[in-house]
């Protein structure tokens, strides 16, 4: 199971793609977002990048989506859900350039759990400032600063990251199911992606943490019957040096580390 002993799933994306993510999973050097976060929790070595674009033939169509899924859960009452946002190039909130011969927005990036949308805002990286989420003390951590290059797409367009854990949107979240699935995707009638191959805006996460709360937590340490659970018995004679030593607890348990030593 995914989760460990704290409730809590991560992924940093450093050592590749945990299986649990489907979809658009490629992952990509942070570049200058290297070192920007919150304490410790900053972007370092790879990020999970999308840059998918809309249906050709439908403006309003989602870019491809980013999945998580989480199976087995333990009994829980909600999540809380943590990652570092990236956005790349030329996001265009909400600007709409009437009578204009191209659609610049809007541009919405989204998160659903289990399909409840729970996150749909528009952002900008460019001018004029058209957005409408208005991030939460400390949830912005630098705007329109050039910080990621593609060489296939825009060299000097702006940059932008969020500490999105910051935001209570994304605390307690109800949930109770088994199975979790969380989807990241953007859409709008201005989401280009890498339509036509122009790379014009894309989106990265790192850091991605999912919280169970309300977890039934076994704080009481397991035990061994001192009387019947080790074989050979305690202060056993005439031991063959092959046999077995098995330790039996009171409760399954994880390996861990340290040593056990038998004088």
């Amino acid at each position: 199971m995914p989760i460990n002993a704290d409730g809590k799933f991560i992924a940093t994306f450093d050592d590749g793609v945990p299986s649990e993510f489907s979809g658009i999973t490629t992952t990509e050097s942070v570049q200058m977002f290297d070192g920007i976060g919150t304490g410790t929790n900053v972007f370092s070595g790879n990020f999970l990048r999308n840059i998918t674009p809309t249906d050709t033939n439908d403006t309003e169509a989602p870019g491809l989506k980013t999945t998580l899924t989480l199976e087995n859960l333990p009994s829980h009452t909600s999540i809380d859900l943590n990652f570092l946002l990236a956005l790349m190039d030329t996001w265009d909130g909400n600007f709409i350039n009437p009578g204009g011969r191209f659609t610049y927005g809007p541009d919405f990036f989204n998160v659903t759990v289990d399909g409840q949308e729970i996150f749909k805002n528009a952002f900008h990286n460019s001018s004029p400032p058209s957005q409408d989420y208005v991030p939460p003390a400390e949830v912005e951590l630098v705007g329109e600063q050039n910080l990621f290059t593609d060489p296939l797409g825009f060299k000097q367009e702006l940059d932008s990251a969020y500490d999105m854990g910051l935001d209570p949107d994304f605390d307690n979240i109800p949930h109770t199911a088994d199975t979790l699935t969380i989807e990241w995707f953007a859409d709008g009638a201005g989401w280009q992606g890498d339509k036509n191959g122009n790379r014009d805006e894309s989106w990265a996460i790192d850091n991605v943490e999912v919280v169970l709360n309300g977890l039934d937590i076994d704080t009481t340490a397991p035990s061994v019957d001192t009387t019947n659970g080790f074989a050979p018995v305690d202060d056993a004679d005439d031991v063959a040096a092959d046999t077995n030593l098995v330790i039996t607890f009171d409760e399954p348990i994880q390996a861990g580390t340290g040593n056990i030593i038998i004088t």
